[in-house]
């Protein structure tokens, strides 16, 4: 299947798919046209609808489709989530003809200067895909972006938003969503903007510079522009495959690696690689750590990190009274909240940091603390009436949440109170 390149195909495409929502939408409206049962099934049409389109246009709004089911599931109706969960990456994917295309567009003269572009990408996700090619005499990767995808974000997050806010009727809830969806609005145009992903590839190659066992690409300035991103290319095996033939040792290894990884980027950089999915990190022969995908990186100052720590203080110490009163400050829970769902915020932080009370190893396959935290987030989310996605934290909790998910596959065990220690 062909993704729309041209601002006309992928504008006529948007416009086809709201005018088929907009009909939908009068019948909604006139009076007495529909029971609520039925209005929500009209809504999970439209929901249904909206995915099939950006499944096939890629881009932004299938990334900010794939944002929106993982952040925000517990403030839509869960027929909703069911379907914004099946947006996948993989699938369509642009010809080699296309992609020589843009580079020819984008590198013009310098494009001569590479040789045998890969007739088939050896990645692909939403925005972009990824050939490998030869470039003074060694192997690079090449990051190509699909055409059309900067110019298409503002309006494909509006209309998401536009119908998640009809779709919280649904729930009871009025939660303010607006700064969930201004976080994953300069989230896209931060990940289309491909220079700016060079320049953290840089910082992070400075910041791992002398920590063993990682391994980051290096970018090749002279060959990338704002949509082609030119780097190093690493021999490795993707992880999902190296976990299949990998020792037990190794496993424990690579997953002590990924909790040193998001420490040191965190605790000592401020600046965090926040998108966790298993395609962004690769193992060596040598069983180094490889981490890619530079676009959805964040900076994290030194007073946010310090408020930060003081909410998990506080959390150990259960010292609840002034632990609702900086959450609600840090945007964590809205004060208008009521007593039970505050109870319920404390209940859930109390969980959430229970492996860093655990005496001695936390063994993460077998501990039940992914259904537990989970539990405790559906709960409290459940009785929420205001208080939207912290968005300053989002994107730190997804990755600090695929780092446990990814120590629970490969079984890591690990003493979280050392942990503890270097956050707190």
């Amino acid at each position: 299947m062909d993704i729309p390149q041209s601002k006309w195909a992928r504008g006529s495409k948007l416009l086809k798919m709201a005018s088929k929502m907009a009909a939908q939408e009068i019948g909604h409206r006139l009076p007495g046209a529909m029971d609520q049962a039925k209005k929500l099934a009209a809504r999970i049409e439209q929901t249904r609808l909206l995915v099939e389109t950006l499944s096939q246009m890629k881009g932004a709004a299938m990334k900010a489709g794939q944002l929106l089911g993982l952040e925000a599931g517990e403030y839509l109706p869960p027929e909703v989530v069911e379907i914004l969960s099946k947006l996948q990456s993989s699938g369509s994917s642009l010809s080699i003809e296309k992609i020589e295309e843009i580079l020819k567009s984008e590198l013009k003269e310098k494009y001569s200067s590479l040789q045998h572009v890969s007739q088939t990408s050896v990645a692909s996700a939403s925005i972009g895909q990824v050939h490998t090619a030869q470039y003074n005499d060694r192997t690079i990767a090449l990051k190509v972006q699909f055409p059309g995808i900067s110019q298409t974000i503002d309006s494909d997050v509006a209309m998401l938003e536009s119908l998640v806010t009809k779709l919280q009727f649904f729930t009871d809830k009025k939660i303010e969503l607006s700064p969930l969806f201004e976080e994953i609005r300069n989230t896209l145009h931060q990940e289309a903007d491909y220079t700016a992903e060079l320049d953290f590839m840089e910082q992070y190659s400075k910041n791992f510079k002398n920590k063993n066992g990682f391994v980051i690409p290096s970018p090749i300035r002279e060959i990338s522009t704002n949509k082609v991103l030119a780097m190093d290319y690493i021999k490795a095996q993707s992880l999902k495959d190296w976990t299949l033939t990998a020792s037990k040792e190794d496993k424990q290894f690579i997953g002590t690696q990924m909790m040193e990884l998001f420490l040191h980027e965190y605790l000592e950089c401020g600046l965090v690689q926040t998108d966790p999915n298993w395609g962004n990190f690769l193992v060596t022969d040598k069983c180094e750590l490889v981490v890619l995908d530079f676009g959805a990186c964040k900076v994290y100052d030194e007073e946010f990190r310090k408020t930060y720590r003081s909410i998990l203080d506080l959390t150990m110490r259960r010292e609840k009274a002034e632990l609702l009163k900086i959450s609600e400050g840090f945007g964590l829970i809205d004060p208008r909240e009521s007593q039970d769902a505050k109870d319920s915020y404390l209940h859930m932080m109390d969980v959430v940091i229970a492996p860093f009370r655990h005496q001695g190893d936390f063994d993460f396959s077998k501990e039940t603390y992914s259904k537990n935290s989970k539990d405790a987030s559906i709960a409290f989310a459940k009785m929420l009436k205001f208080s939207p996605p912290p968005k300053n934290l989002i994107f730190l909790h997804r990755k600090l949440g695929g780092v446990f998910q990814t120590m629970k596959k490969l079984e890591t065990t690990m003493d979280l109170r050392l942990v503890w220690q270097r956050m707190v």
